[in-house]
């Protein structure tokens, strides 16, 4: 008698992650002769992204004498690389900051690491994350990338006038603007009256006529100065007519100087220098500003004569006076000449043979009055004024001769 092997009924199961059922992907029922070894197909129903061939986890490989034997395979998922790049602005090769690559599960979650430095201006808030967010079983596929944006940074700009200080503020601009972008600054618009409307940058830096956002600093200062304005000064002679004007002096000084004028300049002759500067406004205006000089005349010494008419008449004595408003230098009085002074004891015949050239009296005309005759003589001396020396003597000479 031979006894020939039996033939028995085994199942292959086949699992992906773990040996659950809702994790079973199929299975195969297959008969073979006892005792024979089974062949198992490691790569049947392997799922995408899992390692392949699969791992037998449990059951023999050989046919048992009993139709439930049952043999089940384990699909793992795989590690596949992926790729994390790092940008500043835009997803661009010139604009890469870093790279970096790694490996991860099948599956599983991308997680983008922050890098220990950012870029000068840049923040972390609001970036953006593009590409792969999981791991794929093709990793030319597994790319993210992240694009850095700029941060924003304060600026000022100040304005003041003829120097830098906390006085001298007129106005400023505070606010903020993206790293490296470019903000209009304005020149102009803060100038004060008489004041250069453009000013100019003495802090800080502009490009082409706009200040461009650092991560510090962003501070300009703007100086107005003080612009040039006309004026002009008038010389006048008595009074300010149009008449009288005699010169006119026009120049440019900077607004808000004092002007220098110069009291002497067309003064003509016979006036007083230096003439007045008449009250008013004496610095630079943006107006343009009028200085009225006035010269006043000298005073003129005057000679004048105020005789005392001789009266023949019948009073004993008349006097003669050569008077002036004036005397500037030696007065002539009549101690000074009494040389030639006759006194009442002498005689008409004592009278000097000098005095009677010098002086005929009876050439010397008299008044119209009544005469006294031959008893009554007048010898009048006159003070002669020393014109060249601009001397005018008063000289009294009286002669009384009674009968």
């Amino acid at each position: 008698v031979v006894y020939t092997k039996d033939s028995y009924v085994y199942t292959v199961e086949y699992y992906q992650d773990s040996i659950l059922s809702e994790n079973k992907l199929d299975e195969v029922v297959n008969t073979a002769e006892y005792d024979s070894n089974i062949s198992v197909d490691l790569s049947q129903f392997a799922p995408v992204g899992y390692v392949t061939p699969g791992t037998v986890v449990s059951g023999e490989l050989k046919v048992l004498a009993d139709n439930s034997q049952v043999i089940k395979v384990l699909y793992v998922k795989d590690n596949f690389g992926y790729t994390i790049n790092y940008y500043t602005d835009e997803v661009n090769v010139d604009n890469l900051i870093t790279s970096a690559t790694n490996t991860a599960e099948f599956g599983s979650v991308i997680i983008v690491p922050e890098l220990d430095t950012l870029p000068t201006g840049y923040t972390a808030q609001g970036k953006e994350i593009s590409g792969a967010t999981i791991v794929t079983e093709v990793t030319a596929n597994n790319v993210v990338n992240v694009v850095y944006k700029r941060d924003s940074f304060g600026y000022t700009i100040n304005y003041y006038s003829d120097e830098v200080s906390t006085d001298n503020l007129l106005n400023y601009v505070a606010k903020t603007a993206e790293f490296g972008s470019s903000v209009d600054v304005a020149l102009e618009g803060f100038a004060p009256e008489g004041y250069k409307a453009e000013g100019t940058v003495v802090n800080g830096t502009l490009t082409e006529g706009k200040l461009v956002i650092e991560a510090e600093g962003n501070v300009i200062d703007i100086v107005y100065t003080k612009d040039m304005f006309g004026y002009t000064i008038n010389y006048y002679t008595d009074e300010v007519a149009d008449a009288n004007l005699v010169g006119t002096v026009e120049d440019v000084a900077e607004f808000g100087s004092t002007i220098d004028v110069d009291a002497t300049l067309f003064a003509p002759e016979g006036y007083i220098t230096p003439g007045t500067v008449l009250d008013g406004v004496k610095t630079v205006t943006v107006e343009g500003t009028v200085i009225n000089v006035v010269y006043e005349a000298e005073e003129v010494e005057e000679i004048t004569t105020d005789p005392t008419p001789l009266d023949n008449g019948d009073e004993d004595e008349t006097t003669e006076e050569v008077t002036t408003e004036e005397i500037t230098t030696e007065e002539v009085t009549t101690e000074e000449v009494t040389s030639e002074e006759t006194t009442e004891e002498e005689s008409t015949e004592e009278t000097t043979s000098e005095e009677e050239e010098a002086l005929d009296i009876d050439e010397i005309p008299l008044d119209n009055g009544p005469k006294t005759g031959d008893s009554t003589n007048w010898i009048i001396l006159l003070g002669l004024a020393m014109i060249s020396a601009g001397v005018v003597g008063v000289v009294t000479k009286k002669k009384k001769i009674e009968d």
